[in-house]
């Protein structure tokens, strides 16, 4: 891993930022493009960008990938117990719910995704997205 790589692939999203800020702030970016640009983003843009990190076949077999997604769910499993634990530690009392949320799922789809395939390749990509299965399953069907 080059030092060079990681710091090009932060100033690039950096810059995206940037301009998805000002573009917001001259109201150039309304809600209704935020609403198209979500919607490539989630339903085009990272699915493409989780069959691309597979594209050349996968160095794992079914069953390690099997494996993976098992250790992680148990990950989750357990990050949701942890945030309830804090939740009680912390004697947070308003907004229960919405804080052990905040704890448990991450925002990693969007620039996680990215900056993973970028900075660590496909290979780790595709554990980025086994990551994220359980979280976005168990975020929607909460």
């Amino acid at each position: 891993m080059n030092i060079n790589t990681i710091v090009t692939q932060m100033t690039i999203l950096l810059l995206i930022m940037i301009v998805g800020f000002v573009g917001a702030k001259k109201n150039i970016f309304n809600d209704e493009v935020n609403v198209y640009a979500s919607n490539i983003l989630l339903k085009i843009g990272i699915p493409g960008l989780i069959i691309s990190s597979v594209k050349n076949g996968s160095p794992f077999t079914g069953n390690e990938l099997f494996n993976v997604l098992i250790i992680f769910s148990i990950f989750v499993i357990f990050t949701g117990i942890v945030s309830k634990i804090i939740v009680e530690v912390l004697h947070i009392q308003e907004n229960k719910a919405l804080w052990q949320f905040m704890l448990l799922f991450t925002n990693a789809g969007f620039m996680g995704l990215p900056a993973i395939q970028a900075i660590l390749g496909n290979q780790a990509m595709l554990y980025g997205a086994l990551f994220l299965l359980p979280l976005n399953c168990l975020m929607y069907g909460y």
